[in-house]
């Protein structure tokens, strides 16, 4: 709801289009947009678009609201401090010191999550992990819980893959677009040039034709 579809981020400085969809300000010059580039409503000038206040104040309120507390998926009483990769769950400090007291496990990965909050990363309601993957099947975003409960034998990539894929696809239709504008621009001049000479061509004939009556 408050990403761009051009570069799948935040929206900054969101402007909507006549068809209602919205992108960043900054996206729709950098791309110099004539059309909508999800449903192709003309665009007239980007300057001349309406802010989306509605989406505008939404984020505000949502910067204001304090943020819901994280509980420790392996105590699931207290509030979770930390990530751990290897393990895929959020833990407490206590937890924390309590499972990584081998050798092996005092190497995992571990994330503060204040770290990760400032990352933006997403994360899943259910299982209290990052979404780390996106199901190309079902067009959702997934934790590994979620890949591993629901999602056996579906076609899902990283987020990260599925993000740069988004771009690519995004910036190729952008450009076709962007062609078919000069195209169609180039074609409606050769029509008028088309049309200005068959008139000259009739006007010349009449004036043969005066010319031989005589």
């Amino acid at each position: 709801m408050f990403d761009c579809s051009i570069c799948l981020d935040t929206l900054k400085d969101p402007l909507v289009v006549s068809c209602g969809h919205t992108f960043c300000k900054c996206c729709l010059l950098q791309v110099k947009a004539k059309e909508c580039p999800v449903c192709r409503s003309s665009i007239p000038s980007i300057e001349t678009l309406p802010k989306n206040w509605i989406l505008i104040n939404l984020m505000d309120q949502l910067k204001n609201k304090k943020p819901k507390q994280i509980i420790c998926g392996n105590c699931e009483t207290s509030s979770a401090t930390i990530f751990c990769e290897n393990c895929d769950f959020n833990l407490c400090d206590d937890c924390n010191n309590n499972e990584h007291k081998t050798k092996i496990s005092m190497k995992h990965v571990r994330v503060p999550l204040k770290e990760i909050k400032k990352k933006k990363f997403a994360f899943c309601s259910v299982h209290r992990e990052e979404m780390k993957y996106y199901c190309k099947d079902e067009g959702v975003s997934l934790c590994h819980g979620c890949a591993v409960d629901n999602h056996k034998g579906h076609n899902y990539v990283s987020s990260q893959k599925f993000s740069t894929e988004r771009r690519e696809t995004l910036k190729e239709t952008l450009n076709s677009l962007n062609f078919e504008n000069i195209f169609d621009k180039e074609t409606q001049s050769l029509v008028k040039k088309t049309r200005r000479n068959s008139k000259r061509n009739f006007r010349c004939r009449e004036q043969i034709e005066i010319i031989i009556s005589k």
